[in-house]
């Protein structure tokens, strides 16, 4: 979006705001975007995703986002807050994302903030994407090499089937820091419990996927289905490489 604004000429600040919870390669990615687009302004809240995960006692979910909420929405709001000027939020999605991104609108006025959001590459293809990084020859982020579709949250807690086998292929160790975490939760858990003499239903866990068989989506068993095959029932010999990342950003050409 950035290079698309510099083709444009439009005048614009970039802002990446830190959860914590992103990969090394994001964070390099982001230092070496300053040195091609200028300064990158951070924001970030006080307590990142690890602390607000134990100050909660509960990971993320769908009616509680706090991860966005808190760890991106607020700090971005106090950021366009500084200067006290008119606000446009240009946002970096695309409506081939997801779902909910496909019932977006190009510009609109946000209803809590008022501040007007625009989606420049909401119509774009992933060769659109692919095309203007090479025109400017800046190479993307190297994530999408390791098989993510999406890069954000390492990983998300609604992360694809595909993201959870690259966390767990490339970085073992934010996997051992999920389960610490479920640890850790699942304790805590037990004790309140234990003190209001209820019944213990299952343990806290960082994912919300429906596993086959209705195993309990612990990081582990999340884990052991990201490596199987469509059903999640058999492993993988080979990788399919049909519409893999491979392919899908050109990284094979």
């Amino acid at each position: 979006m950035a290079l698309l604004f510099r083709e444009m000429e439009v005048p614009h600040r970039r802002v990446f705001a830190d959860t914590g919870w992103e990969s090394l390669e994001t964070y390099d990615y982001i230092e070496y975007l300053e040195t091609v687009l200028g300064k990158i302004d951070v924001v970030r809240n006080d307590l990142q995703m690890v602390d607000l995960i134990k100050s909660k006692q509960f990971f993320p979910k769908a009616r509680a986002r706090f991860c966005t909420t808190d760890l991106k929405l607020k700090p971005l709001m106090l950021y366009f807050d500084q200067d006290g000027g008119e606000v446009v939020n240009a946002i970096g999605v695309r409506a081939s994302e997801s779902r909910a991104r496909q019932a977006l609108v190009g510009t609109e006025v946000h209803p809590d903030t008022g501040i007007i959001v625009h989606r420049p590459v909401l119509a774009w293809s992933v060769d659109d994407v692919i095309r203007i990084h090479r025109r400017h020859a800046v190479p993307m982020n190297p994530l999408y090499a390791l098989g993510c579709d999406r890069v954000g949250c390492w990983p998300c807690v609604f992360a694809s089937k595909r993201q959870v086998r690259a966390v767990a292929d490339n970085d073992p160790s934010r996997i051992g820091e999920i389960r610490a975490l479920e640890d850790e939760l699942a304790y805590a858990k037990k004790e309140r419990w234990k003190i209001k003499g209820k019944a213990y239903s299952r343990d806290p866990s960082f994912f919300h996927h429906r596993l086959p068989g209705g195993e309990a989506p612990t990081i582990d068993n999340v884990v052991s289905w990201s490596r199987t095959s469509h059903g999640g029932r058999q492993y993988e010999m080979v990788p399919d490489v049909k519409g893999s990342i491979c392919h899908k950003y050109g990284f094979c050409e």
